[in-house]
């Protein structure tokens, strides 16, 4: 909107996720084509894109068509030129569920499938204590942008400039640590 400055705070990304009981019963996928045969879980909602690729170096896998193919250049966004998600039925086979964070968080949690998209900070804990594991290191999703949404009007004054400059490092700060922290322990 152009009565709103959006100002970047960090590059954030995460991994596929689910809990123990579910791989126990459904068996761990080995390699990225068998995603087709589980159940995937992805959020939609409020400024988050909604996963449609995975990405490795430079293959990425399209969980709708259950195609691998190599991108033209190393890069985790997703290119512009890639189709949008779309929302079934999919040639893959694949049984994706959409719902916002807190509904896949659960479903995750719930031994129901496959997290595809849970950012890290809402899954931290349960990472630390057992309840969700990785699946499939390290695919992953496009990584995205965390903003900060300011009115224009006040977006350059002394306080608000600031304010978001302590935001930004803080943010930074801990979403690198936290990404760190993950991708040390899980590759």
């Amino acid at each position: 909107a152009p009565d709103i400055e959006v100002i970047p705070v960090f590059r954030s990304g995460t991994f596929l996720l689910a809990a123990p009981g579910y791989l126990n019963r459904n068996g761990s996928p080995e390699r990225i084509e068998d995603l087709c045969r589980h159940r995937l879980l992805r959020r939609i909602g409020r400024g988050y894109p909604t996963a449609r690729y995975l990405f490795n170096n430079q293959l990425f896998f399209d969980l709708e068509t259950g195609k691998l193919d190599k991108l033209a250049h190393a890069d985790f966004r997703t290119p512009r030129s890639m189709p949008p998600a779309q929302f079934g039925p999919y040639p893959s086979c694949a049984r994706i569920l959409s719902g916002d964070a807190i509904s896949c968080y659960q479903s995750t949690l719930a031994g129901e499938g496959i997290a595809v998209d849970l950012s890290l900070r809402l899954v931290d804990d349960d990472l630390r204590q057992g309840r969700l594991v990785p699946v499939l290191a390290p695919w992953r999703p496009a990584l995205w942008t965390n903003t900060l949404a300011v009115r224009a009007e006040i977006a350059h004054s002394d306080e608000v400039k600031a304010f978001t400059a302590w935001f930004v490092r803080k943010e930074s700060e801990a979403g690198l640590a936290r990404w760190a922290y993950w991708r040390d322990k899980f590759g």
